[in-house]
């Protein structure tokens, strides 16, 4: 069945503003969908994990996925020879996965072995499928991300993955890492198809590969049709960086600017 999809913001836009006014902030200015970037291990806390369900609680605030700061070291976790590490880093995702899920989250952004890393594809599965398996355990997706600096910024890799996986791999798109890495979206999202579960969404224009959703060049109705085919996606989240935009006031056209076109493309 053709998903819903709606439109959020991460947190991660304010960094290094504190996570739980992050939040606080979004929610004053009306946006009721966000990704919370988890940005240090004191946030997986019991208390912190307490206070941000109390500011998503006055707000009506969804959060349908997080994104933790340990996806740079996913790579030494997931994808090494050194004996203990994988064991060490399914304890630590546990407790990640159990974060999202006393947040509502459904989604973990994912990003993978390094670019050089070496571990063969039917390795990489196998370890994508232990990691995501106890991220079901907690009603929660594994979704592999598209980064430069990552093995999934090729559409060959993408690709691989799909072929060694079939269904049992999600995806989530980002659209100004797909520009960074020389890949056009449209083809991106091709290959990810089916198996693409969650958009880390912005503009872009000739001049800059990152701008709010309206302030670029990039044709929305074109590409979330394109999404809307495909028929997995439910969020597209706007992911920026904090020089990207002027103000949180900019942030709220944006997701209004894709809210609307949204419900034009799916009504």
């Amino acid at each position: 069945m053709k998903k819903q999809m709606q439109a959020g913001v991460s947190s991660a836009c304010f960094y290094p503003m504190p996570l739980a006014q992050s939040l606080r902030l979004l929610g004053e200015n009306g946006i009721n969908c966000c990704e919370v970037f988890f940005n240090t291990f004191s946030e997986f806390s019991p208390d912190a994990l307490r206070e941000l369900r109390g500011i998503l609680d006055t707000y009506g605030m969804q959060v349908p996925s997080i994104h933790p700061f340990t996806s740079e070291w996913e790579y030494l976790f997931f994808f090494s020879e050194y004996p203990g590490r994988l064991e060490d880093g399914l304890e630590l995702y546990r407790r990640i996965f159990d974060a999202a899920q006393q947040l509502g989250a459904h989604v973990m952004v994912f990003h993978g072995d390094r670019l050089k890393g070496t571990c063969s594809i039917e390795t990489y599965a196998e370890r994508y499928r232990i990691l995501n398996n106890l991220g079901q355990q907690f009603g929660v997706t594994v979704c592999q991300e598209n980064v430069p600096r990552t093995r999934c910024s090729s559409l060959d890799f993408i690709r691989a993955l799909r072929r060694e996986l079939h269904d049992e791999i999600a995806f989530t798109a980002d659209f100004k890492q797909a520009l960074r890495s020389g890949m056009e979206i449209s083809q991106m999202l091709n290959a990810m198809g089916s198996c693409l579960k969650h958009i880390h969404i912005s503009d872009n224009s000739p001049d800059s590969d990152c701008l709010a959703p309206g302030a670029g060049t990039l044709d929305f109705i074109k590409i979330l049709s394109q999404l809307d085919g495909l028929g997995g996606v439910d969020t597209l989240m706007i992911e920026l960086y904090s020089k990207s935009f002027g103000s949180p006031q900019d942030l709220v056209e944006s997701w209004r600017f894709l809210s609307n076109i949204i419900e034009s493309v799916q009504n």
